[in-house]
């Protein structure tokens, strides 16, 4: 548990060059204390990673198929991952707020070309949510969530 500036953080993500996915855990807050519920946070898709300076027509093509390849992948990993981290906090908590899937451009998620996500797991401001996220058994199935998730993502067996 350590505090990295963004830019550590991507350079450390970037070492990991075989890896097959990112995902950054994150716990929420915010100033209204009603504010509750998980959400996953998925680049703007690719088209922010893409710097061409060349006219060659087949290596743009090429790589606007990377980056739509890329940009579906990381729906499909967002996607997986969020249904199942709301599904083991609905256990702990029937009434938690899917706050979905958004795409956002987020220092961290701009970096790696491989599929990247953010996922915040409930608001320690929120007094059921922070109570929740201190308590080791709603952590670990939050976690089996985010492995189940990246699991199917992996095997594609999406459901």
């Amino acid at each position: 548990d350590e505090s990295l500036s963004l830019e550590k953080r991507v350079q450390r993500i970037l070492k990991y060059n075989d890896a097959d996915a990112f995902v950054s855990i994150h716990s929420n807050a915010a100033p209204r204390k009603e504010a509750h519920g998980i959400e996953t946070f998925q680049s703007i898709l690719a088209q922010c990673r893409c710097k061409l300076t060349t006219m060659d027509e087949d290596l743009a093509d090429q790589a606007h198929v990377f980056h739509e390849d890329l940009g579906e992948n990381t729906q499909l990993l967002a996607q997986a991952i969020h249904e199942n981290v709301v599904r083991a906090a609905e256990r702990y908590n029937p009434q938690v707020i899917d706050r979905k899937v958004k795409e956002r451009s987020l220092y961290v998620l701009m970096g790696p070309e491989i599929p990247s996500v953010l996922v915040e797991i409930g608001f320690l401001s929120h007094a059921r949510e922070g109570q929740l996220l201190q308590e080791e058994h709603y952590q670990d199935d939050i976690a089996h969530g985010i492995c189940v998730g990246i699991e199917q993502f992996l095997t594609r067996e999406i459901v």
